[in-house]
């Protein structure tokens, strides 16, 4: 799950084929985990269905210089508020799906792939 922001879309597949799999279900929110935060109880149906169907592992994906989130004051204040929103929303997704593991990525400047 990562934004819509089509600037990523390229680094965000590489990371997820490369990571887990050349075949995945791709689902893209505004904020990424930031959706999964504010509107859970929408996006919990169609990660049901993804569930149902057999995925092991769902990739939490963010960027920096998302217009999803509000405006920092710095770079620090910014990574944190990510690191942060990705951390919650998969402790949201653990707690509905148990058993499946949740990577949580921020992709910064360039598309630097971090793992939080």
């Amino acid at each position: 799950m990562c934004c819509v922001d089509d600037r990523i879309q390229e680094a965000a597949g590489q990371f997820v084929r490369t990571r887990f799999s050349p075949h995945f279900f791709w689902y893209a929110m505004p904020g990424g985990a930031l959706a999964v935060n504010e509107h859970g109880a929408l996006l919990l149906p169609a990660l049901q269905v993804a569930v149902a169907r057999g995925i092991k592992r769902i990739a939490l994906i963010n960027h920096t210089g998302c217009a999803a989130f509000p405006s920092f004051a710095d770079q620090q204040e910014e990574l944190q508020a990510h690191r942060n929103s990705l951390l919650n929303a998969r402790a949201l997704l653990q707690q509905e799906f148990p058993g499946i593991e949740v990577a949580c990525v921020l992709l910064r400047g360039p598309w630097q792939v971090e793992e939080v």
